[in-house]
């Protein structure tokens, strides 16, 4: 993870000799996506590893697509990023943030393939305390698309194959630090924002058939806004937008095959503002389908065809806890239920196979 700083207002400075008002901007890069760091702070200088001396401090981290210049010019693993970038989060996306990386293998000769998931958002928060007293705090995600795929793929001869059971995406259990920094210093405060995504996959498959089968379904639900808030007169208040669902089915097969198949996700986009407060957008997309052969008729030739119904659940939790010299600001709100979703039979789609007849000779179909 880079950050790179860079002072856009000149730092005032005000009054007693062991005191200083410091106020100013500074571009945070994530990755290669540009925020503006807002401060006005007034304290006694010091190295940042202490809020002691801080009398008060204004604080807010927002994505600032006008600074996008500023982050294009740093080098990103091997390529050099052009313009203002999305920053995408997630386990077993690929650098498109649109497709899984690799298979995860799952037990008994199955594995999940093109199984992901990715969201493209916006970190953002605003904190504004004094020595005596937390005021508010905001944080939450802007402009939330999340991707959630999962499709379990085998490899039958002749055998009837049933594996249920769940297992972690690989490497979801590593958080990231979007942000850890000093920031208006003199008078330094600590800027540390850090991001999860634990997720797992639960699976109940009922395979039988000579098949290469894959079946399985991606969501794209874009989820707008979600950002809790909390202030000390009004405590707990959140907004969140109407989440918009699409779902493409997602079908391979060589020969003859049926299958039941349910797959969930169950994911957490976890946000972390170091040792003050944590938000958990807790996501659920679930699939129950069903996969049969098709022999070939007057309108199609031999298919495999899958049919089934997707549901989405999503909710939250927060927890505020901050210790700051002799006061203690503790609370907590969920979890709550945001968002509950589904749809029989959304889940439809129709794959075309060839068969060879028994006899070795071919058909013609006109």
């Amino acid at each position: 993870m880079s950050t790179r700083c860079i002072t856009l207002i000149v730092l005032s400075f005000a009054a007693l000799a062991d005191s200083a008002a410091v106020k100013g901007k500074e571009v945070q890069c994530i990755k290669e996506r540009a925020h503006l760091v807002d401060y006005d702070i007034e304290g006694e200088p010091n190295d940042g590893s202490s809020m002691k001396g801080v009398r008060r401090a204004i604080i807010s981290v927002h994505p600032s697509p006008a600074h996008a210049s500023v982050c294009s010019k740093a080098t990103v693993g091997d390529h050099t990023p052009e313009g203002d970038k999305e920053f995408c989060y997630g386990v077993n996306q690929d650098s498109s943030c649109q497709a899984a990386k690799a298979s995860i293998p799952i037990k008994d000769g199955f594995d999940c393939k093109d199984c992901f998931v990715s969201a493209d958002a916006d970190a953002f928060y605003k904190l504004n305390y004094t020595m005596t007293h937390l005021n508010s705090v905001t944080v939450g995600l802007q402009n939330i698309n999340l991707r959630a795929s999962a499709s379990a793929h085998t490899l039958l001869e002749g055998s009837k194959t049933v594996a249920s059971g769940s297992i972690p995406f690989p490497g979801s259990d590593k958080n990231i630090t979007l942000i850890n920094a000093l920031v208006g210093c003199p008078v330094c405060v600590k800027v540390k924002i850090t991001v999860g995504f634990p997720t797992t996959l639960e699976y109940n498959v009922d395979v039988s058939g000579d098949a290469d089968l894959q079946a399985g379904a991606a969501l794209d639900i874009n989820l707008g806004n979600n950002v809790i808030h909390w202030d000390k007169d009004n405590k707990w208040h959140h907004e969140v937008d109407k989440a918009q669902v699409k779902v493409t089915p997602l079908l391979a097969a060589t020969t003859k095959a049926t299958a039941d198949i349910k797959l969930a996700t169950k994911t957490s986009f976890q946000i972390n503002l170091d040792n003050i407060i944590w938000y958990h957008l807790n996501l659920n997309p679930s699939l129950d389908t069903n996969v049969k052969f098709e022999g070939s008729s007057l309108f199609h030739h031999d298919q495999v065809c899958i049919n089934g119904d997707a549901a989405f659940d999503m909710g939250q939790e927060a927890d505020l806890n901050w210790n700051l010299f002799t006061w203690h600001a503790k609370d907590h709100w969920g979890p709550s239920n945001l968002y509950s979703w589904s749809k029989s039979g959304i889940i439809n789609g129709c794959k075309s196979i060839n068969i060879p007849p028994v006899d070795g000779s071919s058909d013609l179909v006109v």
